[in-house]
């Protein structure tokens, strides 16, 4: 009986390291993502090809923003860089005052993995991520 229990529990515990499995490569983080935030919605789409397509959605504002532009990722640093994309918070959670204006330069995104799916952190002291829809 014990070897059976040993055997189900070490299935189990692999199982859940498969789950948990990083992100290695561009192709893994290709998709579209969802950030919610306390002022409105940030849209991600990662394409194939490199580029994204930005769209930030605030609350009680007519029109979304909508940025474009080039997209990589740094599998060593687990990280996805998106050039010249709009910076929707300051830091600390608020609307960005400059939010219609995209940044020149590179935006450096952490990239996590809960069980098997990018999770995109911009920011590790704020509650929001981008998850995969």
């Amino acid at each position: 009986m014990r070897a059976l229990q040993k055997f189900f529990l070490l299935s189990a515990l692999a199982l859940l390291i498969a789950a948990c499995g990083n992100i290695s490569n561009q192709t893994d983080l290709v998709g579209r993502y969802v950030c919610v935030h306390s002022f409105g919605i940030e849209i991600l789409d990662l394409r194939k090809d490199g580029t994204y397509l930005q769209a930030v959605l605030i609350d009680r504002q007519p029109r979304p923003l909508a940025n474009s532009g080039r997209w990589s990722f740094d599998a060593p640093g687990a990280a996805l860089k998106l050039d010249s994309a709009l910076l929707v918070t300051d830091g600390f959670g608020r609307l960005e005052s400059f939010i219609d204006q995209p940044r020149v330069g590179t935006w450096v995104v952490p990239v996590e993995s809960r069980f098997g799916k990018a999770v995109l952190r911009p920011n590790p002291d704020d509650e929001a991520a981008f998850h995969r829809l």
